[in-house]
């Protein structure tokens, strides 16, 4: 047998611990490929796949740009992640090694051993996640397609710079982990080696300090969290995430030494049935395991925090386009009479002919006028342009969208502007002008603007009827405005409707005119694209807290079926090694989920304070993980227990 041969035979022989990680490596190798395939891909980068209008292209561009991000990510991730398994190999079979050293085989010997045996997992997980990423570029190529609109989908080649590129980065990333590994192998007494992780363990001991530690620092995190606003959020974010850190890592190290002794010595609960088992097996491992759940935890916060932030920021920004586009169409026409933009005539007809019901339309009459408050003019500033409306049409419109109405006594107004910016104080007088008309009233409040599209200048001034009447009568008709708005039944589904529309109007006053269908499209066709290149993320980072937990089963499988077989020998039933197996393999996968899950409640909660009510996009982003981790631990929780019984068991 070569040395090859035999480093092989020693791969095959782990396979079951080294099947995750390299499944791991395996996936980021494709997904880093795929991401710089689309990156380089001559039409992309020419130009030539995309329509000709520049959102499309700045879409794509933007693409590009979250791809490139992405795979930053992906390798830094990839190289803490392959250091920390690779660590973990070496440690476990430090016994492997002891064996060989018996046997004759030098230091060099078994370092060679090691660089054969990592260089072929690598250079595996490389051709693997190349190949993968080759076949299914084509899929992944023609959903994006699909997703930017392109005239025709971006065409399949073999990438081979980007190929290239992939490889030799991964490559040159295993190779440097691979010559990190020799290193640390070091010439040991072979009785140390041969014991290894096989050492008596002794009863791990916690300290009060740090157990109060770790309540002090995750309490201190979460209050920060808790009632963190837009003020203190950026002075609260750093100290917040260092203070979790610090008391998760302690909180499993030492904590849950606590917990577990304060189980064992609760005599009623310990000697019931098969948890003095549990327990004690629990807590004879807590030492060993605390770093890997620490791990888990975080990544698994990572993960929903992330994925739940990207999801709920989306979803408040579709929210926020569509509350920014109240009406299906909606102009805006300088001088009575003018139809600059389009003739509503010429809309009405195009409706009529595409048979689209109208739920209701409206056309408002509009003054422009310049607010100038006491601080601005003090400071000589321009003051702020805005739109002037008198209350009953104001009403009118808001009446139909179902919104409050306002009632304002003359010399009054009430200030609306889109996202309550908060420039008048109440009670604040200011000064209201155009050409041909002054007058000073009193800023009663400031609201948000939602029933006008955004072709409105700064801002809406609300005022009574008889100021408007007073304002408008020395304003000439030229210098007036009108506020055209369609609301259409199925407005999703008149894009067809809207192009026809569209076409008509002078490309010089294209930002006249809004189209709700419009804007709902772009930004559902962003939020789409980003959560599908975020999905690879977040898939890669749980792939990878599920390959850990699976890592750390299965390298102690061997000493538990040795206890599991001498208790079967003094008693212990199948069905009861099943309910050990159960609950030790539940723990390792769910109690990380359950700590990152309520890390990242807190994280939301932060959002929910910015942002508003955001829990239900974050109870779907959680209720899909922990489905997905649920079916992981059935998966593991199998495999596991048939490896356990897999001779008693015929």
């Amino acid at each position: 047998m070569t040395f090859r041969q035999f480093a092989i035979r020693n791969i095959k022989g782990n396979w079951v611990q080294y099947s995750a990680y390299f499944l791991s490596s395996v996936f980021s190798v494709m997904v880093f490929y795929m991401y710089t395939a689309f990156i380089w891909h001559p039409e992309i980068k020419s130009a030539e796949a995309l329509p000709t209008d520049l959102i499309s292209i700045s879409i794509t561009n933007m693409v590009s740009l979250i791809m490139t991000i992405c795979n930053v990510i992906i390798f830094i991730f990839f190289f803490f992640f392959i250091l920390y398994s690779n660590s973990a190999f070496l440690k476990k079979r430090k016994k492997e090694f002891g064996l060989y050293t018996l046997f004759g085989m030098t230091n060099w010997q078994i370092r060679k051993m090691v660089f054969l045996e990592n260089m072929a997992i690598s250079l595996a997980a490389i051709g693997t996640g190349l190949g993968l990423g080759t076949l299914f570029s084509k899929l992944f190529f023609m959903i994006l397609s699909q997703f930017l609109k392109l005239d025709k989908p971006i065409a399949f080649y073999w990438p081979y710079q980007a190929m290239r590129f992939s490889a030799f980065l991964f490559l040159g990333l295993f190779l440097f982990q691979t010559f990190y590994s020799l290193f640390r192998i070091k010439k040991s007494e072979i009785i140390d080696l041969i014991q290894g992780a096989s050492k008596p363990k002794t009863i791990p001991k916690f300290s009060w300090v740090l157990v109060a530690l770790s309540v002090i620092c995750i309490t201190a995190g979460y209050f920060m969290a808790y009632t963190a606003n837009i003020e203190t959020v950026g002075i609260y974010f750093f100290p917040f995430i260092s203070l979790v850190i610090v008391g998760t890592y302690f909180l499993f190290t030492q904590s849950s030494i606590l917990i577990l002794k304060g189980l064992q010595n609760r005599k009623s609960f310990f000697y019931s049935r098969i948890n003095m088992i549990a327990v004690s097996q629990l807590l004879y491992k807590i030492k060993d395991n605390a770093r890997m759940l620490f791990t888990v935890t975080m990544l698994s916060a990572v993960v929903l925090t992330a994925t739940a932030s990207v999801y709920i920021g989306l979803q408040i920004l579709l929210a926020q386009a569509l509350s920014h586009n109240p009406q299906s169409i909606a102009f805006l026409e300088k001088g009575r009479g003018v139809h600059d933009v389009i003739d509503p005539k010429q809309v009405e007809r195009i409706l009529a002919e595409d048979k689209v019901n109208v739920l209701y339309k409206v056309q408002i009459p509009l003054l422009h006028g310049n607010l100038l408050s006491e601080t601005e003019r003090m400071r000589k500033a321009k003051g702020t342009s805005t739109m002037v409306i008198s209350e009953d049409s104001y009403n009118q419109v808001a009446d139909l969208m179902s919104k409050p109405g306002l009632q304002i006594t003359p010399g009054h107004a009430v200030f609306a502007d889109m996202g309550l910016t908060n420039q008048y104080i109440p009670r604040d007088k200011v000064e209201i002008s155009s050409d041909n008309w002054r007058s000073i009233i009193t800023i009663e409040k400031e609201i948000e603007q939602d029933i006008f599209a955004p072709i409105l200048v700064s801002g809406l001034l609300i005022v009574s009827n008889e100021d408007y009447e007073a304002w408008r009568g020395q304003t000439p008709e030229y210098g007036q405005y009108i506020y055209y708005a369609y609301e259409l039944e199925n407005w999703k589904q008149r894009e067809d409707t809207v192009r026809k529309i569209s076409e008509i109007v002078p490309e010089k006053h294209d930002r006249d005119i809004h189209f709700r269908v419009q804007t709902y499209k772009i930004v559902t066709q962003i939020s789409t694209l980003v959560m599908f290149i975020g999905l690879f993320i977040s898939v890669l980072f749980f792939l990878a807290a599920g390959s850990i937990t699976y890592f750390k089963l299965f390298t102690e499988i061997e000493d538990d079926r040795s206890k599991f077989r001498s208790l079967m020998k003094v008693g212990m039933t199948i069905e009861e090694i099943r309910r050990v197996v159960g609950t030790h393999v539940g723990i390792m996968f769910f109690i990380p989920c359950l700590v990152g899950t309520v890390h990242t409640l807190f994280a939301v909660k932060t959002l929910n304070n910015l942002m508003g009510n955001v829990w239900l996009y974050a109870g779907i982003v959680i209720g899909c993980y922990w489905v997905l981790q649920t079916l992981y631990f059935l998966v593991a929780r199998n495999f596991y227990m048939k490896w356990i019984l897999r001779e008693e068991v015929k």
